[in-house]
C-alpha cells in the first residue's frame, strides 16, 4: 500500500502513451478511465465538445473503495497517478519486554494498542505531479510535452520515476539532486549507441541479456557492459543509479562557476477594486472640458492587496550561506512562504532577514501577501497602489450621456516608462463604445471587449483622458456608463509596497577568491485593478 502505485500518461483522446507500475497490484489505465467516465456522466452529459475524460473532474478523487486517482495536465498530455486509499485510522501494537525475572518466572510481555491517524493530504499528490512536471521539462530542455515527445523520451521518464519514487512514496523530488543522479540526453544516447556496438561482438550470453524486452533491463545492461568505457573517460565514472548522498538535497555537489553572481527579482502584483466615484455636478465652460486631473476625493477600495515573490538566481561556487536583508517599509509580512533552504527561525526573530544556502540556478526564494486594508499601523493606502491611478466618471456632458476615464502616471526617478498600459471597458449588454476625445492611444475591439490601448512604452508623469459615449444596438446614445474598467500594465524599477533590498552578502562558504556580482531588479505587475 502506497501513495503512488502506478503512473500513466495519456493524450487528449484518452489513449495511454506511457505506463509505469510502481507496486503490484495496481489498476489498469482502462479501469481508471472507465471509472472516471462513469463519475463524469453523473454530472455532465457527453456533448462531444470535449474529448478528455478529465474535463470537469476534481484533480484528486476516489474512483472506488480501494483506489485514489490524481491527475494534472502538462501542455497537451495528462499525467495520472493512482494509489491505494488509506484507512482513516489504524491500530499499532507495541511490545514491551520486561527483562527482569520475578520469582523465577520467565520475562512477561505487555502489549499496548494505540490508534493513530493515517489520513493523506490531497496536496501530496498534486505536489508530486507538479514536481514531476518540472523535472521532466527540465530534462527535456523545456520542450513542450506532446504525445510524440513522451513516446520518444520514454526511457528518460522511466529513469526519472525510478529516482523520484521509492516504495510507492515520493523519494527524491529536488531537481538539482536528480540532475546529478540521472544522465543527460547526450550521455544516455552514448550509452545506447555503445550498447549496440557491444551487442555486435559480444558472446551469446551477453547478447541474450542485452536483447531483453524491458527498457530498464537494457539500460542497466548497458551500464554494466560499458564499465570499461567509464574508466577511459568516455562515460561518467559513477553509476547513474548511485545516490549522491548530498546532505543538502536542493543543491548540487561540487558546484563551480567561473563568474560568481547572485541576482534577485522582486516582483509584486497589485489587486484593487475601487467603487464608483460620484458623478460631478454639471458645470459648463471650456475649463471643465480640459480638466485632466483626478478627483481629490476618492472612494475607499473594497480590495487592496499586494502579492510579492522574490526570485533568486544563484551562480555561486561551493556551498555558500547567504544573508539577505530586506527593508520591509513598516509592512508586517508575518511568516511568508519560504523555500525550504531558508532558516525560518532567523526570520521569526529578525523579520526582514533571510538566511539560506541557495540551490544552483534560479528558484523562488519566498512569497508573501500584504492586505492594505488590514494593516495594524495607520497608513495612506494610496501610497501603495503603484504608479498608475485610474478613475471612471459618468453622467458628463450637456445631456449627461458621456463618461470619462482618467489615467495618471506618477513620477519616480527609478522608473522611466510604464509598459503595455491598457484599459478594458466593460459595458452593459447590447452596448458599444464610441470615443469622443482621446489624448493618448486609441480604442480597439478584441474578442468583443473594448480596449483603450496606450503606447507600449508610456512615459511617467503624464495624464491621459478618454471621453466617450455608450451606444445602444441601434446606434442611439445611452445614458448608461460602463459597468467597470480594468487596468493592466507593468513597470521596472519599483514595487508598490516600496520594499527594498538593503544588503545581500555571503556570510560563510563559497569562493573566497572571487567577489560575487550582485544585482537587484524590481518589477511591478497587475493582477486585477478594477474601478467601477
Amino acid at each position: 500500500m502506497g501513495l503512488i502505485d502506478c503512473l500513466f500518461i495519456a493524450d487528449g483522446r484518452n489513449l495511454p502513451i506511457f505506463e509505469h507500475i510502481v507496486n503490484s497490484p495496481a489498476p489498469t489505465f482502462q479501469y481508471v478511465k472507465d471509472r472516471l467516465n462513469s463519475m463524469r456522466k453523473d454530472d455532465f452529459e457527453d456533448s462531444g465538445s470535449s474529448t478528455s475524460v478529465f474535463d470537469h473532474l476534481e484533480p484528486v478523487l476516489d474512483i472506488d473503495a480501494n483506489w485514489r486517482v490524481a491527475w494534472i495536465k502538462l501542455d497537451s498530455v495528462y499525467v495520472i497517478v493512482a494509489g491505494e486509499t488509506f484507512p482513516e485510522y489504524t491500530e499499532v501494537v507495541s511490545d514491551d519486554e520486561d527483562d527482569e525475572e520475578e520469582d523465577g518466572d520467565d520475562a512477561t510481555e505487555q502489549k499496548q494498542t494505540v490508534t493513530i491517524s493515517r489520513t493523506v493530504n490531497d496536496l501530496q499528490y498534486l505536489q508530486f505531479l507538479t514536481d514531476f512536471g518540472t523535472v521532466v521539462k527540465s530534462f527535456l530542455n523545456g520542450a513542450v510535452l506532446n504525445p510524440a515527445k513522451v513516446e520518444l523520451n520514454a526511457h528518460n521518464l522511466l529513469l526519472i520515476l525510478q529516482e523520484m519514487v521509492d516504495a510507492s512514496f515520493p523519494y527524491l523530488t529536488d531537481l538539482n539532486q536528480l540532475q546529478e543522479l540521472l544522465p543527460s540526453n547526450s550521455i544516455l544516447n552514448k550509452i545506447i549507441s555503445t550498447t549496440k556496438q557491444i551487442q555486435g561482438t559480444a558472446s551469446n550470453s551477453i547478447n541474450s541479456l542485452a536483447q531483453g524486452s524491458s527498457l530498464l533491463h537494457a539500460s542497466s545492461s548497458a551500464s554494466s557492459l560499458a564499465s570499461n568505457h567509464f574508466q577511459k573517460g568516455v562515460l561518467p565514472v559513477s553509476c547513474i543509479y548511485e545516490k549522491s548522498g548530498n546532505e543538502i538535497p536542493w543543491r548540487k555537489v561540487n558546484v563551480k562557476h567561473t563568474q560568481n553572481e547572485m541576482l534577485i527579482d522582486l516582483v509584486e502584483r497589485i489587486s484593487w477594486i475601487v467603487p464608483a466615484t460620484r458623478s460631478p455636478k454639471p458645470v459648463y465652460g471650456a475649463s471643465t472640458y480640459y480638466n485632466l486631473g483626478l478627483s481629490a476625493k476618492k472612494s475607499k477600495p473594497v480590495l487592496a492587496t499586494i502579492d510579492g515573490t522574490v526570485y533568486f538566481n544563484s551562480s555561486l561556487s561551493g556551498v555558500p550561506t547567504i544573508q539577505l536583508v530586506l527593508n520591509l517599509n513598516r509592512h508586517d509580512l508575518g511568516v511568508p512562504s519560504f523555500h525550504r533552504c531558508v532558516e525560518t527561525g532567523i526570520w521569526s526573530s529578525n523579520p526582514g532577514v533571510v538566511q539560506f544556502i541557495p540551490p544552483d540556478d534560479k528558484f523562488t526564494l519566498m512569497k508573501y501577501k500584504i492586505n492594505l486594508l488590514e494593516t495594524e499601523t495607520p497608513v495612506n493606502i494610496w501610497n501603495y497602489m503603484g504608479l498608475v491611478d485610474v478613475e471612471l466618471v459618468g453622467g458628463l456632458g450637456i445631456e449627461r450621456n458621456e463618461f470619462e476615464i482618467k489615467l495618471q502616471t506618477k513620477l519616480l526617478n527609478t522608473v522611466k516608462f510604464i509598459e503595455d498600459l491598457k484599459v478594458e471597458i466593460h459595458v452593459p449588454k447590447d452596448h458599444t463604445v464610441r470615443g469622443l476625445r482621446i489624448t493618448h492611444g486609441d480604442l480597439q475591439s478584441r474578442n468583443g471587449v473594448q480596449e483603450w490601448v496606450l503606447d507600449k512604452m508610456l512615459p511617467t508623469g503624464i495624464n491621459c483622458t478618454f471621453r466617450g459615449q455608450l451606444l445602444r444596438s441601434g446606434g442611439d446614445p445611452s445614458t448608461f456608463k460602463p459597468d467597470f474598467v480594468t487596468l493592466s500594465y507593468s513597470n521596472k524599477g519599483s514595487v508598490p509596497s516600496l520594499i527594498k533590498v538593503d544588503s545581500m552578502k555571503i556570510i560563510s562558504g563559497g569562493s573566497t577568491n572571487v567577489k560575487p556580482y550582485k544585482g537587484v531588479k524590481y518589477i511591478t505587475q497587475t493582477n486585477n485593478i478594477m474601478h467601477r
